[in-house]
């Protein structure tokens, strides 16, 4: 997927949940070339783009509580680039350094600090950055959220009734969205289904309950 594809899908997304970017969400290249300077290499295309578009947005810079690292604060140990931190600084996510010349490259995961484990949680840094997005939107950061539980699904979301579906790659279960809805289900067919919700109204969320036939509580 090129690039332009990537954000043009993002920015879909995005609309249909929180609110479009603007210019003024986004950090100047100046301060993006001083953290490549200081690190002796270019930044990789997506990552720089989002920087460009969306570094100065506190929504989406800090997903869930956590937080992408800003340029000035990015830097290189035991040969990787972190990019992402979890509020507790125990789960990080970062890229090999020999990666940062490509346009999307993989990002890992680390729950050790020093990234040892890091080859088996591995994705494109374009799939990444779409599902931290729908993470986010369907744990936390929309206006009403669910308190997460494993409930009984009636019906599961259908694209005829308006859900895009997106399968999650590293954080298991399936994504879904809607205008104003967003959700986060894992399980199986034959067993109870564990359930994140977002929305943008309480309308919103009254919706998502009478679709899957639960009765989730959202707080604002």
């Amino acid at each position: 997927m090129s690039t332009d594809a990537f954000w043009a899908r993002y920015d879909a997304v995005l609309a249909r949940l929180l609110s479009p970017l603007t210019p003024s969400d986004g950090i100047p290249d100046q301060e993006i070339a001083e953290a490549e300077g200081r690190l002796g290499f270019r930044l990789p295309l997506l990552l720089r783009e989002f920087y460009l578009r969306a570094g100065a947005n506190k929504v989406l810079m800090c997903p869930a509580e956590n937080e992408f690292v800003r340029p000035v604060d990015l830097q290189v140990e035991n040969g990787w680039l972190t990019v992402w931190s979890e509020n507790q600084g125990v789960v990080y996510h970062g890229i090999r350094e020999v990666h940062v010349g490509i346009e999307d490259p993989p990002v890992s995961y680390t729950w050790t600090g020093d990234y040892g484990d890091a080859d088996e949680l591995t994705v494109p840094l374009s799939v990444y950055l779409l599902e931290t997005l729908m993470m986010q939107c369907a744990v936390h950061d929309m206006n009403y959220a669910s308190v997460p539980e494993t409930v009984q699904v009636q019906t599961l979301p259908a694209e005829e009734d308006g859900w895009e579906r997106i399968v999650s790659v590293h954080n298991g279960g399936e994504f879904f969205v809607r205008d104003g809805q967003a959700l986060w289900i894992t399980g199986r067919p034959e067993s109870d289904y564990f359930v994140h919700a977002g929305a943008r109204t309480a309308e919103d969320a009254a919706a998502i309950n009478t679709m899957l036939g639960t009765d989730l509580e959202f707080f604002e």
